[in-house]
């Protein structure tokens, strides 16, 4: 799918059912620099050097759905370039 990516299959498309679960994206190491973005304050993101962890935190204050935008970029000398942008819910 994209060179950076080992696999994203269990990523796309994805609900997280439990609090706390973790998906991860296992990266190739071709590329210079992973960074990670995200659009809600309760994803916590670690990239290293082989792999993305993305992780819900618990929502003890709501019974809505919350959905958090991801975004994966390759940085480089020449600057930051997104690799891969997705939305993932949370019941």
């Amino acid at each position: 799918m994209i060179p950076a990516l080992k696999y994203a299959g269990n990523a796309l498309p994805r609900r997280f059912d439990k609090y706390g679960e973790t998906i991860s994206l296992d990266i190739n190491n071709t590329v210079d620099t992973i960074r990670v973005s995200c659009s809600s304050p309760y994803v916590k993101t670690i990239v290293t050097d082989d792999r993305i962890s993305i992780t819900f935190e618990p929502n003890t204050k709501s019974s809505a759905t919350r959905e958090a935008r991801i975004l994966i970029y390759r940085c480089d000398a020449s600057g930051c370039h997104k690799l891969l942008q997705f939305l993932v819910h949370q019941k």
